[in-house]
């Protein structure tokens, strides 16, 4: 009873009719897209390469990847021909990163460019947009320090540095999408360039302004970080801040950040924008050069001046982005959250409203320590 029982189940369960093996594909690890003549697209493809390995080891001269380069008028008719010159069907849903040259992104509308990648149902969504000084397909020819590819090792660095030192960003593809769609149009891409000191790495540095999907302009990894301040997306990292005593300003000091808190409230009152932020931080000093702080009220002004150097960054960033009406915040997102009929009443005008705004900003900073048990600076003069 129990073998005709079995039998049956059997009869109805599924087969592999439509299976699929690994040598039929080319695994996706990172593309690019550079402006090439005549107005076509240069595609470049880092497919991955599974090296022979004897006893689990592989030879330190192997390589794990091969870079493929394509030329076409659209990117969908480009990815589509990888077949023709690899031999297998190209396989996107291991796609680590998608990097973007400088011109090509000045030049071209990156939502459109970028249609391919969230109409194909292989693509994940969670790859890394890129941008990247000069030509973006010579980074391919860089080789990785860990990772067995480029594509994983620019993947990482991203990941560190947004994860460890406030200075970088990430930018997935569905938050290009969701960002480029939002009411603000306007959203930050991690920029990175080659090493000038001859070093054949990548780094990451800055951040490109990209708005109505197209780059306008770039901001350094300092200005970055306080936008990510603002931004309330700031995951922890090292604020630099200088001496009080003015004579010595040149020598700066060091808070490591454990938590950041950004809330950011706009208002519209007798037609003109006012927009409250403020910013709790809290932090443990990392190094004192030209600081005392043994008592209590030394650690209150200390903990102003912090704040008071943090605003002033802030200040200047706010001030860029007013002079050239860019909604990096996210104002526009947030006011058509809170009230809808009022943002439709301003749209047409949000650019000179974002520039005229009132900017009501407060800073606090909580010293949790001192880092040394007599509070006294690592550094003597």
């Amino acid at each position: 009873m129990k073998r005709w029982l079995t039998i049956g189940i059997l009869l109805f369960l599924t087969g592999c009719w439509d299976s699929k093996e690994l040598v039929e594909y080319g695994f996706i690890m990172g593309v690019s897209f550079d402006q090439h003549k005549n107005e076509e697209i240069e595609f470049n493809a880092q497919i991955y390469s599974p090296a022979e390995t004897i006893g689990g080891t592989s030879s330190g001269e192997t390589t794990f990847y091969t870079n493929l380069n394509l030329e076409g008028k659209s990117v969908f008719e480009t990815a589509r021909d990888i077949p023709l010159h690899l031999g297998r069907k190209a396989q996107w849903s291991h796609m680590r990163v998608l990097l973007i040259g400088e011109d090509f992104a000045k030049a071209h509308n990156i939502g459109d460019v970028l249609e391919f990648f969230y109409r194909d149902h292989e693509t994940r969504l969670m790859s890394y947009v890129i941008i990247t000084n000069g030509k973006a397909s010579d980074y391919w020819e860089m080789k990785p320090f860990i990772e067995r590819t480029i594509s994983q090792e620019l993947r990482t660095i991203l990941d560190s540095s947004a994860n460890f030192t406030g200075k970088s960003t990430k930018s997935k593809l569905l938050n290009v999408a969701i960002n480029l769609d939002s009411k603000s149009k306007t959203t930050l891409i991690p920029y990175i360039k080659k090493e000038t000191n001859g070093s054949l790495t990548p780094v990451a540095t800055g951040a490109a302004v990209v708005q109505e999907g197209k780059m306008v302009d770039y901001v350094n990894a300092a200005e970055l970080e306080t936008l990510i301040m603002l931004k309330d997306e700031y995951k922890g990292g090292v604020i630099n801040f200088p001496c009080m005593n003015k004579e010595i300003e040149y020598l700066e000091e060091t808070i490591e950040v454990s938590s950041l808190e950004t809330k950011l409230s706009p208002q519209i009152n007798q037609e003109s924008l006012s927009i409250d932020i403020t910013t709790k931080i809290e932090g443990s000093l990392g190094e004192l050069q030209c600081s005392f702080v043994t008592t209590a009220d030394k650690l209150k002004t200390l903990e102003k001046h912090i704040a008071k150097s943090i605003q002033a960054d802030m200040n200047h960033v706010i001030r860029y982005l007013q002079e050239n009406e860019l909604d990096v915040l996210g104002i526009a997102n947030k006011l058509y959250q809170q009230k809808p009929q009022l943002w439709k009443k301003h749209k047409a005008e949000w650019g000179k409203l974002l520039a005229e705004s009132e900017v009501n900003l407060d800073v606090e900073v909580k010293v949790e320590s001192t880092g040394m048990t007599s509070g006294e600076k690592v550094v003597e003069e």
